[in-house]
């Protein structure tokens, strides 16, 4: 997938391939629609959040609106590690 990886808390995210995630039971996949670059998401980014676990490359983003494969539209929150909500599924 392309997504915004952080490889360094010291410099902006790059737009680049990142392995996608593997789907655990429980989790549903969701094509990202929309995903917001608010402070939180900005702290993270830079190491400086207390939610961040300071892993290495990872993706910023904590929720946003996407779709699922059956079509719905939901809201999800982006919680596995080192995946965040800022990427797009490669289209191939």
């Amino acid at each position: 997938m392309k997504a915004a990886v952080v490889t360094d808390f010291n410099q902006a995210p790059q737009y680049q391939d990142f392995a996608d995630p593997v789907v655990e039971p429980g989790e549903t996949e969701i094509t990202v629609l929309a995903a917001s670059v608010n402070q939180v998401v900005r702290a993270i980014a830079n190491g400086s959040h207390y939610s961040s676990d300071h892993q290495l490359p990872m993706i910023p983003g904590v929720d946003g609106v996407g779709r699922t494969k059956d079509g719905q539209l939901v809201y999800f929150n982006a919680n596995k590690p080192i995946y965040g909500a800022l990427a797009e599924k490669n289209s191939h």
